[in-house]
């Protein structure tokens, strides 16, 4: 079986078109075992890979996978804030916006919802 790490690895050019995002992104709050799904069975879920074997972290904001047809994005892990927002939906879906340094926002809890009150929503990351 393949690991969640050597599958980001194989699968990195094709899910960066796929998704929209650089392999290491401007935005990246550091690095992550959890992978929150786009598409796919498991969309909507988020699926932490600490203590799985031959799994190593990815940045923030990269492409992952549960090699079963779910396909998603590295988020930080749980009781983490963020200012960071990623469009699943609306005239932005796929990108992510950072909002730091943006007069009156304040940090929301990762995989919050979160919305660009422009018709793109999407959850913290």
């Amino acid at each position: 079986m393949k690991t969640f790490h050597s599958f980001w690895l194989a699968c990195m050019a094709a899910c960066t078109l796929a998704f929209g995002l650089a392999s290491s992104p401007a935005w990246s709050q550091g690095y992550t075992m959890t992978c929150h799904y786009l598409t796919g069975p498991r969309a909507g879920q988020t699926q932490n890979f600490t203590g799985v074997p031959g799994v190593s972290p990815i940045p923030v904001g990269s492409p992952c996978t549960d090699l079963y047809g779910s396909y998603g994005v590295g988020i930080a892990e749980a009781g983490r804030m963020t200012l960071t927002c990623q469009f699943t939906s609306g005239p932005r879906a796929g990108q992510a916006q950072s909002y730091a340094g943006v007069p009156g926002v304040s940090p929301i809890p990762v995989g919050a919802p979160c919305s660009d009150l422009q018709g793109s929503t999407g959850y913290g990351i």
